[in-house]
């Protein structure tokens, strides 16, 4: 197979594993919606970040730092990416139980967007989650 084949049977793979994962994922929010719901208190509520590589080129407006790089080619760069990261202690029947599944997927290049949603969540509020009837360990925070 050639080089450009296999390239494109790894994006086909690719495009199919996030399409299943945004599935599953969408299915487990529907699920959750049907649960009961429990008082819950957020117990950590931050921001966390990740490093992506990105093309970075004139087609994207991304500035390249640290060289030369106007010579309208794209190039691969390291970009910082943010995410929220809460977690939640709630009681079920008189059990304490702790989770940190959410439907709140929000990446951001910029830290203060990630901020703002989390203003929202700070620790100690009381918040709703819904937590499942067969398996109470599991639960889940619907914005």
């Amino acid at each position: 197979m050639s080089r450009g084949g296999l390239r494109g049977v790894v994006l086909v793979v690719m495009i199919f594993t996030a399409a299943g994962a945004t599935i599953y994922q969408k299915r487990k929010e529907m699920q959750a919606l049907a649960w009961p719901e429990a008082q819950a208190v957020i117990i950590r509520s931050r921001v966390d970040s990740t490093y992506d590589r990105e093309e970075a080129g004139p087609h994207n407006g991304t500035i390249v730092i640290g060289g030369s790089r106007d010579d309208g080619r794209t190039h691969k760069v390291l970009v910082t990416k943010f995410r929220p990261d809460i977690a939640y202690r709630y009681e079920v029947d008189g059990r304490s139980y702790a989770g940190s599944q959410t439907n709140i997927r929000k990446v951001s290049r910029e830290r203060d967007t990630v901020e703002r949603l989390l203003a929202r969540y700070p620790v100690g509020a009381a918040v709703s989650v819904h937590y499942n009837p067969a398996d109470p360990a599991e639960a889940m925070l619907l914005d």
